[in-house]
């Protein structure tokens, strides 16, 4: 068992410092991260809005032709109101025309509309074509600076990672699945040492016979506070 308490102690020392070159990143990684799906969403958008304006452009053209169609034939129909001979052709007629003017309006309305829709567009698309060149600018530089500062810690990072996979086959499975439960609840550190009759992680105070017992170093013992791998404080677990 000591000796398992061992191989448990260097991997604590061992993640303890691949902690320290994630911290050493910051949030750098989260923040590219981020921006890089700011930046494929504003895309998204501008895409969405390029094809909104080119349908309505569309949209315009299409009405505009059917109002000159209508205009050529509404002209038409006046010219015929000089040639009717009865009361009946020329409230027919009018009719026609009536109808034929009320459709132009609506189709002038109609292209208002789309023209103003248009305006928005093209203004909210000129502000997200803006935001894109502002994330496109922040994300290189944020992405340079994260990858100056893994290169900086680079091969402390694989030198520790090649020591951990040495480590962890010496350690048996079950003891290795509670210790990456309890680093993950308690903030990276599962490992820590009694310190002036207390837990070094969540300074509980300790039962005096506890305290003996994990000076054996035997045996697991856990505080019965945070749970956390209790060892002697001679032995020194870099944190």
């Amino acid at each position: 068992m000591r000796e398992s308490l061992d191989r448990l102690i260097e991997l604590q020392q061992v993640d303890s410092k691949l902690s320290e070159i994630k911290e050493l990143r910051g949030s750098l990684p989260q923040e590219v991260e981020s921006l890089k799906l700011d930046l494929e969403e504003t895309k998204k958008s501008l895409k969405e809005s390029d094809a909104r304006i080119e349908e309505i452009n569309k949209s315009i053209r299409d009405i505009e032709a059917n109002i000159a169609q209508a205009n050529t034939k509404l002209k038409k129909y006046k010219e015929q109101l000089y040639a009717v001979t009865t009361n009946k052709e020329y409230d027919a007629l009018t009719h026609e025309i009536e109808t034929l003017q009320n459709a132009i309006d609506e189709s002038e309305n109609q292209t208002l509309d789309l023209m103003s829709e248009r305006e928005t567009s093209e203004e909210e698309n000129k502000n997200s074509q803006a935001l894109s060149e502002e994330i496109q600018q922040d994300l290189e530089s944020r992405t340079k600076e994260l990858n100056k500062r893994i290169d900086e810690t680079k091969s402390d990072e694989t030198e520790y990672l090649k020591k951990r996979d040495k480590i962890t086959p010496n350690i048996a499975q079950s003891m290795i699945s509670k210790y990456e439960r309890i680093r993950e609840a308690k903030n990276g550190r599962a490992v820590v040492p009694v310190v002036r009759g207390s837990c070094g992680g969540c300074f509980h105070r300790l039962p005096p016979q506890l305290i003996v017992e994990v000076k054996k170093m035997d045996k697991i013992i856990n505080c019965e506070s945070c749970g956390r791998v209790l060892i002697h404080q001679e032995v020194k677990v870099e944190n």
